[in-house]
């Protein structure tokens, strides 16, 4: 899916990070607007993914839309 996420136009980025204990994690999916996300969703092997996903592999998870209205960054020079 990380590969087929960033052919959507729109797309901006992602974060991903999983416990290596428990194996939960969170993926951070970054679109440019609200028809990014839809075009994402409406990608049918994505929606196979998801469906397996319920089959066979999730109990539960959990969707959050936000927008994001800053982004800050700093890195130590060298």
């Amino acid at each position: 899916m990380s590969e087929m996420v960033r052919e959507v136009p729109g797309f901006l980025g992602s974060d991903s990070f999983r416990d290596p204990e428990s194996r939960e994690g969170v993926t951070i999916s970054y679109f440019e607007d609200d028809e990014a996300v839809k075009m994402w969703r409406e990608v049918s092997e994505h929606q196979q993914a998801q469906n397996l996903g319920r089959e066979k592999f999730y109990s539960e998870y959990r969707t959050r839309v936000t927008r994001v209205e800053r982004e800050y960054h700093w890195e130590r020079p060298d």
